[in-house]
Order: structure tokens, then sequence, then C-alpha cells
């Protein structure tokens, strides 16, 4: 009778853990392979939750904005914007989306704003 060959602690543990990885592996690709089809399969589901698209109208007016804390030295207190022509239409569309600050805290040209609109828009 031939006596059992034993497999060693470290290498039945080494197996055990790429095991583990494969399996992880195998799971992770399945779940894309899922979402890739679904995606394929259905791509206006995709299009309505993850990409933004853009309003179908352009924005000509704005209701005037509250002037809550009043207007000091030209600026708009609670937004910290420059009263300035347009500044409501600024006010209005820019803080719909986030805060007036990210828009004081930025420094461009009329060419440099232009492009960072259009960016935010697409």
């Amino acid at each position: 009778m031939k006596p059992e060959k034993t497999i060693p602690e470290a290498t039945h543990a080494l197996a055990v853990r790429i095991g583990r990885h494969v399996n992880l592996l195998a799971g992770v690709t399945l779940v894309l392979a899922v979402l890739f089809v679904f995606i394929t399969a259905f791509p206006e589901v995709f299009r309505r939750a993850f990409v933004a698209t853009t309003p179908k109208e352009k924005v000509t007016s704005v209701a005037p904005v509250p002037v809550d804390e009043g207007i000091e030295n030209g600026i708009h207190l609670e937004s910290g914007l420059i009263v300035d022509t347009n500044w409501e239409l600024v006010h209005a569309t820019c803080t719909a989306c986030h805060s007036a600050k990210l828009v004081t805290q930025n420094r461009a040209d009329s060419a440099g704003w232009t492009r960072m609109i259009q960016w935010m828009q697409e």
C-alpha cells in the first residue's frame, strides 16, 4: 500500500487564497457582463439615468432676484456677485446647480467664461 500524499499547510492556504481571488474576479466579470448587456439592450434607460441633457429652450429672461441683504459697493451681499448688466440671469442660472461661491472664486475673461459655461452645459 502506498502512503497518502499530504499537501503542506502553506500550499493549501495559498490555494484557498487564490481560489477566493478567482471567485471574486469571476463575480466582478459577471456583474460587468450583465451591465454591458443591459446597457446594450436598453440604451435609453442608461441615457436617462447617467447622461445630462441640455434644455430644449434657451433661457432669455429670469425673475428678479430678491435682494435679501442688499447691495453694497456694487456687490450683492447674499451671493457675492457683482451687480452689473444681467447679474440676475447669472445668479439664477449658475446658482441653480451650485453655490455662487464657485462663480466668485474663479476668474476668467469673456472667452474663458464662455468655455466654462459650455463645458458645464455638456
